[in-house]
């Protein structure tokens, strides 16, 4: 093989790492956004709960 057919596969190799190595931060970064998401919308969740079972305490009052 010549240098030319060598270059070409170095480049090949760096360019298919780059392309994992970005694909692999979107999913990260997807599992992270969906975890933040999840995390609110649990608080959010919890906090009516607790609310609506305060309201329903002052109300048998």
């Amino acid at each position: 093989m010549n240098l030319d057919t060598h270059r070409l596969l170095d480049f090949a190799k760096d360019h298919q790492a780059n392309v994992f190595e970005a694909t692999e931060r979107e999913r990260i970064n997807k599992v992270q956004k969906y975890s933040l998401k999840r995390r609110v919308l649990v608080v959010i969740m919890a906090a009516g709960i607790y609310f609506s079972y305060i309201l329903f305490q002052l109300l048998n009052l």
